[in-house]
């Protein structure tokens, strides 16, 4: 291996070292995502095709690496089988690389398509069925950047991306000598989307006027380990904390993913929620489940079916039975085993997972609360189109539930609540996020935080008022069309290379 090609590997490192501290529990991507990929793309200067996909894998590999070392505490998962997922990952950026090698960096075609053809790539990581995984977006780093991230309300998350890979590519041109003036053209969406998001934020309501009164929990049960609480006992000191009283005047109260499991079979438990939710008045949205999640062992539950229920129940003021919801985005191998008639998993590599009912539409629950709520349960929230489905059925808000207990003491909740951020400036909607062992968040449509956990002990509530949305917007109505502007732009940035170079 010559040195030269060493010092690649050495800066396609630095490069993934600084996209991965863009993310939580660093957070330092409004800022550091701007510069991240400007190792990378030294370390692609004179590389072959086959040399930049290696650069690439090596880049992506180390990023998700990173992302995905939170996983490691959950049962049954292995070193070899995280390796294995992040190596599939790898695939992407490494694509990106390949394609990016041996181009004209000083044309003025270059940026643009790099940015399409990353978001591109983007797009099909997020949306390749089981494989499917939307976590460390470009765009998930710029939450914390207000201006920026109310472009998603018109392009949604992939227009976030764009513009800071599309800012990644320009600094490297000026450091290559190009000129302002030929590279202005492509600098003008970044102050547009600058300048919109300062217009949009330039007067917009307080983050608490008027509307709802809401209250969240916040619990901190850890699903391993010394601080363990069995099920049983963690269901009771929910329902315990519940019993004395959510804050005075909370009209909507939430609680986090698998607050309860299988209350069906426990008659006074149900009852006991129904009559606290008859006392205060109040609409309760609780994270229920027939079965603990990775839980590989037999479960004993009061259905005939052959499949467990996971997602969440709805309690109304004088209600004969709470609603249920279940969820549309299963996680595959810890809810489902994926074309488990086409392929035998190997043991070794897939341990056989409790199977969880699927519903296959989302759609808004209408409530004593004079508005229609949409839920997403523990990753739905990944899904931009989820989101997207709840607000064109008439949602006024949106409700997350998370239990973040296998990943108790790392950073997982807090890029979780990433995606939560995103899909209420997407949708126009507050976001109410319950949730055990993470930062539970109540986010206003702006994408601003409200409310945050922040109490080290078992349990708090966050109080705020939330102000329900009806206008839909414009992403909300036009759906990915941007992505597909992408693909446009991809192809046509490569006829007019391939024309310019013959």
């Amino acid at each position: 291996m010559s040195a030269r090609f060493v010092r690649a590997l050495l800066l396609a490192a630095l490069s993934s070292c600084l996209l991965a501290a863009s993310f939580q529990p660093l957070n330092l991507g409004p800022v550091l995502a701007w510069f991240a990929l400007l190792p990378l793309l030294a370390a692609l200067q004179g590389q072959g095709r086959w040399g930049a996909f290696a650069l690439g894998g090596l880049f992506g590999l180390l990023v998700n690496l990173s992302l995905f070392a939170a996983l490691l505490p959950i049962p049954h998962l292995h070193f070899y089988q995280l390796l294995l997922l992040c190596g599939v990952f790898a695939c992407y950026p490494a694509i990106w690389c390949a394609l990016m090698a041996g181009r004209e960096i000083r044309s003025a075609w270059w940026p643009w398509f790099g940015a399409s053809l990353w978001v591109l790539l983007e797009y099909a990581k997020a949306n390749a069925g089981f494989l499917a995984f939307p976590i460390g977006s470009f765009a998930q780093t710029q939450v914390d950047n207000s201006w920026l991230l109310q472009t998603a309300s018109l392009f949604g998350e992939a227009a976030i991306t764009f513009l800071v890979v599309l800012g990644n590519l320009l600094a490297w041109q000026l450091l290559r000598g190009a000129t302002g003036r030929k590279i202005a053209p492509a600098m003008l969406p970044i102050g547009l989307a600058f300048a919109f998001g300062a217009w949009t934020l330039h007067g917009a309501p307080p983050a608490v006027a008027g509307g709802i009164p809401v209250a969240v929990l916040h619990s901190n049960f850890s699903a391993f380990g010394p601080d363990h609480v069995p099920t049983a006992a963690r269901m009771a000191q929910t329902e315990a904390f519940l019993r004395r009283g959510p804050p005075t005047g909370a009209r909507l109260v939430l609680l986090p993913e698998s607050s309860f499991i299988n209350p069906s079979v426990d008659p006074a438990l149900l009852d006991s929620l129904q009559t606290q939710v008859d006392a205060g008045h109040f609409v309760l949205v609780a994270g229920v489940a027939q079965a603990v999640k990775f839980d590989r062992g037999s479960v004993v539950v009061a259905t005939a079916e052959r499949k467990v229920r996971a997602g969440a129940w709805i309690f109304e003021p004088r209600q004969a039975q709470p609603r249920r919801y279940d969820k549309v985005h299963r996680l595959p191998f810890a809810e489902y085993l994926p074309m488990a008639g086409w392929i035998s998993w190997p043991a070794w590599l897939v341990s056989p997972p409790l199977e969880v009912v699927e519903t296959r539409q989302a759609h808004a629950y209408p409530t004593s609360l004079g508005t229609p709520v949409g839920i997403m349960v523990c990753w739905e929230s990944v899904f931009s189109g989820h989101a997207r489905s709840l607000a064109r059925d008439g949602a006024g808000m949106l409700l997350q539930l998370s239990n973040e207990g296998w990943f108790s003491g790392t950073a997982a909740g807090r890029k979780h609540n990433a995606t939560v951020r995103l899909r209420a400036v997407e949708t126009g909607r507050p976001v109410l996020a319950s949730v055990n062992a993470g930062p539970a968040i109540i986010v206003d449509r702006f994408g601003r935080i409200v409310a945050q956990g922040a109490s080290p002990g078992s349990m708090e509530w966050l109080v705020a008022t939330v102000v329900p949305a009806t206008e839909l917007s414009l992403y909300t109505r036009i759906g990915d069309l941007f992505v597909a502007l992408c693909a446009l732009m991809t192809l046509t940035t490569f006829m007019l290379e391939r024309r310019r170079t013959t």
